[in-house]
């Protein structure tokens, strides 16, 4: 599987799990208990709670992993540095 399908099916499937739980679980929520307000706040930060770590791990959790690349050293710089350290009498 190349990364860009790997990285569709990874965004497909939260987007896909964080749409699901904010349709219905108002909906199961108001069914059944439709008097308690703390119910419904309680409702209110799940859903939040759930978009807000959705929004996380489509778009903040990338670009800091891209800033962080930036401020580090490739392998192939490692590996040549790690080479010339072992290399006998230079």
């Amino acid at each position: 599987m190349k990364p860009v399908d790997t990285l569709l099916l990874l965004v497909l499937l939260i987007l896909l799990t964080a749409i699901a739980w904010m349709f219905t679980s108002p909906n199961v929520q108001s069914n059944i208990v439709q008097s308690f307000h703390s119910v419904c706040v309680i409702g209110i930060v799940i859903l939040g709670g759930f978009g807000f770590a959705s929004v996380l791990t489509l778009f903040l959790t990338p670009v800091l992993y891209d800033l962080l690349a930036r401020l580090t050293r490739p392998r192939s710089a490692n590996a040549q540095a790690l080479d010339a350290a072992l290399q006998p009498g230079e």
